[in-house]
This record gives structure tokens, C-alpha cells and sequence, in this order.
């Protein structure tokens, strides 16, 4: 059951990295191919809990959510940033400001 439960893992990380390839080719943005395979590892750390559950496969999960809620939480914020007008560069604090005064 285990061996099954791992090799479901693997096509699900395999899926994830086909899917985030044709969302690159497709788009030729990160953002969102980032978010599709990070969404694919998740889906693939919990796979791997439905065995019984080991220190290293719960550490595993736990970092994979943690990655995922960070480039969220980071893409959003740099979606934000372009919609405000600063650009796809590293923004200065006076560009922020000038930013939110325009809009």
C-alpha cells in the first residue's frame, strides 16, 4: 500500500512538472507556473501522509506548505507592485510612495 500511496506521489510531482512547463510555454510569466507546481508538490507531501505517518514525511509536508505560503504571499505582493505601476525591477521606497500617490 505504501509502495502504491509513493508511486501516486511521483506521477502527481510528474503531472506538476508537465502542467508548470505548459503554463511557462504557454504564458511566459512565473507567477503562474510557480503556483501550479508548488500546488502539484503540495498535493504530493500529503499524498505521501496517507501511509503511516513518519517524522520526515510530516516535516516534508510541513515545509512544502510553508514554501507554498511564502511564494504566495510573495507573488501577490510583487502582482501587487506591478499593478501600482513601480515594474518588474527591485521597487525603491520613493517609487512605492509615488505609486500609491497616482492612484
Amino acid at each position: 500500500m505504501i509502495a502504491i500511496v509513493h508511486g501516486i506521489a511521483l506521477l502527481v510531482t510528474a503531472a506538476g512538472l508537465v502542467a508548470a512547463a505548459v503554463a511557462l510555454a504557454r504564458t511566459r510569466q512565473a507567477a503562474l507556473p510557480l503556483a501550479i507546481l508548488l500546488d502539484f508538490f503540495t498535493a504530493a507531501s500529503l499524498l505521501r501522509l496517507a501511509g503511516p505517518p513518519t517524522w520526515p514525511s510530516l516535516g516534508t509536508a510541513a515545509l512544502t506548505i510553508v514554501i507554498r505560503q511564502l511564494a504566495s504571499h510573495g507573488l501577490r505582493a510583487a502582482q501587487g507592485l506591478t499593478q501600482l505601476g513601480v515594474g518588474h525591477r527591485l521597487p525603491r521606497a520613493s517609487s512605492i510612495r509615488e505609486a500609491f500617490r497616482r492612484h
